[in-house]
């Protein structure tokens, strides 16, 4: 079972990734904010990683730091919640906030994250709570900022931002509106775009 990869980066998306690896392409799926903190293309990269072995496919999910990985574990282990869900969450919210709202019974900030729902926000509430408040302290690690993103053109970011909330389970048109009206506010880096946007549309 594979825990870290380590290669070239070679292709980004905001929901996956590829790494060359000793001459072998991993396609790696990844949460927005691990997206966010990808160098340029050409530059190494090193991921912690899940592995789920299945009939038909093995997939890879990818994260920067040891406790995002556990939290993915976590979401995935409650009923309702699968890997789409899971990468959903770690997207909407950094891994600090995330776990917060779930110490905290937050379920009214659970239940913005596309696709979950008050329903399941309350279960991860439930089940979580506990297992959260005993993870290693995701604040202490620094976060990392990625000149890539400052570098993307402004029309290819929109698309990057638009593309991201379709993914995470958005209507193209509601978040087309979002993106729009976040730019017209001022220049922005796809970390804060996509922060500014899913405020618009999770008020």
């Amino acid at each position: 079972m594979i825990a870290w990869l380590s290669g070239l980066l070679i292709d980004k998306k905001p929901d996956f990734l590829v790494l060359n690896v000793s001459g072998v392409g991993y396609r790696v799926f990844i949460a927005l904010t691990t997206y966010a903190a990808l160098p340029e293309v050409g530059a190494s990269v090193t991921l912690h990683i899940v592995t789920q072995v299945r009939e038909d496919a093995i997939h890879l999910y990818g994260f920067n730091r040891p406790e995002e990985r556990e939290l993915f574990n976590l979401l995935n282990s409650v009923t309702g919640v699968g890997n789409k869900l899971a990468l959903s969450a770690l997207s909407c919210y950094t891994s600090e906030a995330l776990t917060a709202a779930i110490a905290q019974g937050d379920v009214t900030a659970l239940a913005r994250i596309p696709g979950v729902g008050r329903r399941i926000g309350q279960r991860l509430a439930l089940e979580l709570k506990e297992r959260v408040m005993a993870l290693p302290s995701v604040s202490s690690a620094p976060r990392t900022t990625t000149p890539a993103v400052a570098a993307i053109t402004a029309v290819s970011l929109h698309d990057d931002v638009l593309s991201a909330l379709v993914n995470l389970g958005y209507r193209r048109q509601e978040a087309d509106a979002a993106v729009s009206r976040t730019f017209a506010s001022g220049s922005h880096t796809f970390d804060s775009a996509i922060r500014m946007a899913l405020k618009i549309l999770t008020p």
